[in-house]
């Protein structure tokens, strides 16, 4: 969603979201579960792979983290929002005492009216070990703090048994327009 579906982040939705969370918050907390470090960088730098993808995916993720932070610290300041960086790995999870870390460190923000701002790890987490995908992420964020309501803002319509850009026969479970 924030890339438009290329190699671009849109810093227009960034800001859209901004003055929406702006308009919310005083009936609702937020935590921001995000993806696009690499798309940024990629608007910078062109990186060789030499027959090793992720290793070049853990680099432009290295290299777009910063820009994506500002991007969305600069957007949200404008609005009076302050924000936070949390970087997570799959293997965080695995962990109680890290898990009991995560939570606290997101309560203590939350209260202090920070926005955490939380993407994953990119470059310590392999094909392995990761995610999947930041709606994975999401999720296990949103069951780990107790959220009341998890929102996934997706290019995708409806819930799907896997991704329908993936496999055309996947089985639509939400059609959110019907």
């Amino acid at each position: 969603m924030l890339t438009k579906e290329t190699n671009h982040m849109s810093r227009g939705k960034i800001e859209d979201i901004a003055c929406q969370i702006a308009d919310l918050r005083d009936d609702y907390e937020f935590v921001i579960v995000t993806s696009g470090a690499i798309a940024v960088a990629k608007q910078f730098v062109q990186l060789e792979s030499n027959g090793k993808e992720i290793n070049v995916k853990q680099a432009l993720a290295s290299i777009g983290q910063p820009h994506l932070m500002r991007i969305y610290q600069e957007s949200f300041r404008e609005l009076g929002l302050l924000t936070s960086q949390c970087l997570l790995s799959y293997s965080d999870f695995k962990k109680e005492e890290s898990r009991t870390n995560i939570k606290n460190t997101i309560n203590v923000l939350v209260e202090n009216s920070y926005i955490p701002i939380i993407n994953e790890n990119d470059t310590v987490a392999t094909e392995e070990i990761r995610f999947g995908d930041n709606d994975r992420l999401a999720a296990r964020v949103a069951q780990m703090i107790d959220a009341d309501l998890l929102i996934l803002l997706t290019n995708v319509d409806g819930l799907y048994s896997e991704s329908p850009t993936k496999n055309k026969k996947a089985k639509r479970y939400i059609n959110p327009y019907q």
